[in-house]
């Protein structure tokens, strides 16, 4: 399940593109599910759970007590999620840091020679 917001798209096809890398030449087939209105979002996973649809999922953009990943939890459904959450119970979930993006791409920058914000070579 995809978060179909608009400020969303690149980081939406980044993720279909790495998952679909990682499944080539196996089982298994992505089935991707946008999620245009965050409150319908238990709505797909009850769906999903209660029709067996999926024999896993992935959620992104998880709040702190995501009712998605307690559902998924209560239901012993495999899942991993893209984001922490503050649930006691161990879950899988896949993280990275902003501060550590940040600055993983200005040392980027300069290695490639830029010396300021505006992106100035040397």
């Amino acid at each position: 399940m995809l978060d179909g917001a608009e400020d969303s798209i690149d980081f939406s096809r980044q993720m279909i593109r790495g998952i679909g890398h990682a499944i080539k030449n196996t089982r298994y087939h992505l089935t991707v599910i946008p999620e245009f209105e965050r409150q319908q979002s238990t709505d797909t996973i009850r769906y999903i759970l209660d029709n067996r649809t999926a024999d896993g999922v992935l959620i992104t953009h998880t709040g702190p007590r995501d009712r998605r990943v307690q559902m998924l939890m209560d239901a012993d459904f495999p899942f991993v999620s893209h984001g922490r959450t503050e649930f006691y119970s161990p879950h899988p979930y896949h993280d990275f840091h902003s501060e550590t993006f940040a600055a993983m791409a200005v040392q980027r920058s300069a290695a490639k020679g830029c010396t300021s914000a505006t992106g100035d070579r040397r």
